[in-house]
């Protein structure tokens, strides 16, 4: 039996600058790894913008598109080591 998880949260989509303050990190880290980090992000003209659910998953640990690295301090020597 798989486990399954209810979407719960807002679709309420967040700036990079507000992402960024909610995960807090740096504006241009987040600029720079979103897709390492396994975010996924829509294009609004040319604005990058984050539903505020897929951050509360990467927040709580769930896997939001993939198994990504996720960012702490050491994150770039340790994707450095593994490729």
């Amino acid at each position: 039996m798989t486990a399954s998880r209810t979407l719960g949260g807002s679709n309420r989509l967040l700036s990079v600058e507000s992402a960024a303050a909610y995960l807090d990190m740096p504006v241009t880290r987040l600029r720079r790894h979103w897709r390492d980090f396994g975010l996924p992000a829509r294009r609004v003209g040319r604005e990058l913008r984050f539903r505020e659910r897929d951050l509360d998953e990467y927040v709580r640990g769930l896997p939001v598109l993939n198994d990504a690295p996720r960012p702490g301090r050491d994150w770039q020597r340790k994707a450095a080591a593994a490729s």
